[in-house]
């Protein structure tokens, strides 16, 4: 039985890859031999959590997922870069501990942007590199399903993290 996982040669995006769970995944894919390319609006700790992986063909690549264009961008960089696109990680979000009295609406946008819109948008993006590749649809789906357990036992703030990664799970 293989313990690779199926991952040796295969493209992935890890998005939130600075740090957390982005950084744990991607340092995982790239163990069992995957190509990460990683993303995070902080390009500074994305640089850091890169350099560290195991193998040569990583890239780090700083950007803010809510914008469309952003999220077409890396998508483009990744196919020019490796000429495929097998796997795609959608980790990156927003966890702020905020009462909910604290909570404005550009705060509400933030969030939601980080983790719903972003997703959405870069699954768009990916879906047909990947479907050309013959991958099947329920491999875009994002993997935070997690969030939606947590919310079950939610602690102050972090309600619109869950929402927001839960309405796209």
């Amino acid at each position: 039985m293989s313990t690779d996982f199926g991952l040796p040669r295969r493209v992935a995006i890890v998005t939130g890859a600075a740090r957390g769970l982005g950084a744990a995944t991607a340092e995982l894919f790239a163990r069992f031999g995957a190509h990460v390319v990683a993303c995070d609006i902080d390009g500074e700790a994305l640089e850091e959590s890169v350099s560290g992986l195991e193998g040569e063909s990583h890239v780090a690549i700083a950007c803010d997922l809510s914008r469309p264009g952003n999220c077409e961008s890396l998508v483009a960089e990744t196919l020019e870069r490796h000429n495929r696109l097998d796997i795609l990680v959608n980790v990156a979000g927003i966890i702020e501990r905020l009462q909910l009295n604290e909570i404005d609406e550009a705060d509400w946008t933030r969030t939601m942007d980080a983790n719903a819109k972003s997703q959405f948008f870069l699954c768009r993006a990916a879906a047909e590199p990947m479907k050309r590749r013959g991958e099947p649809h329920e491999k875009l789906r994002p993997l935070a399903r997690a969030a939606h357990h947590h919310r079950q036992r939610d602690r102050t703030g972090t309600r619109r993290y869950t929402h927001g990664k839960r309405q796209h799970g």
